[in-house]
């Protein structure tokens, strides 16, 4: 079910007895405000919910899906990462990889059919949800029954239909003080040329 029940109403035997719902998380991208966000509202979620879940990441972003490279995400992990930046739950520091090859892509659905995923969330910009749609149709293909979500998290706001990404606003407010910072240095100084260079394509 996915609308709450109300305080003190009865569980339906049937949803409390199945099985726990797998959903993987995966980053798929470079470093952006709001990746752990994610993963705490995810989690949020599923523990309001009367069905019991277990949710899992793949470190060192797609190279861990290809690979393998889990950790189950519990309540203490989830609460020590909250509201922080950056990709350290799930260990993803380095250039993010991409399924560039048929092997990575069938080394993927393998990892998803021997997770036994009922869902898997790609976070990342636009390049990864395109990998997102190819996990997708590798699972069709597989006939596996998980459910592959984009979640798009980028400092550039740059996807069709998508009004902002998660992660843009806070990029901008934050270069927006740095440029006021360099601003009021420029004023103060008077002798010489401050030149901004601003990173992002929207």
């Amino acid at each position: 079910r996915l609308v709450p029940m109300d305080k003190g109403a009865r569980v339906e035997p049937a949803l409390a007895e199945s099985p726990p719902l797998r959903v993987g998380v995966v980053f798929a991208s470079n470093q952006a405000p709001g990746f752990h966000s994610v993963v705490a509202g995810v989690f949020d979620y599923f523990a309001n919910q009367e069905r019991p879940f277990q949710l899992i990441g793949f470190t060192a972003g797609l190279e861990g899906l290809v690979k393998d490279y889990m950790v189950p995400i519990d309540k203490e992990m989830v609460d020590q990462y909250r509201n922080l930046g950056g990709q350290d739950i799930l260990c993803q520091f380095s250039r993010p990889s991409s399924l560039a090859f048929k092997d990575h892509l069938k080394a993927a659905t393998t990892t998803i059919a021997k997770q036994q995923l009922d869902g898997l969330i790609v976070v990342g910009n636009l390049e990864s949800q395109v990998d997102a749609a190819f996990i997708t149709e590798a699972c069709a293909a597989a006939q596996l029954p998980t459910r592959v979500v984009g979640t798009p998290v980028s400092i550039h706001c740059n996807f069709p239909f998508v009004q902002q990404t998660v992660g843009h606003d806070t990029i901008c407010r934050t270069l927006s003080s740095f440029i006021g910072n360099v601003g009021r240095m420029a004023a103060t100084a008077r002798n010489k040329w401050i030149f901004v260079r601003v990173v992002g394509d929207a």
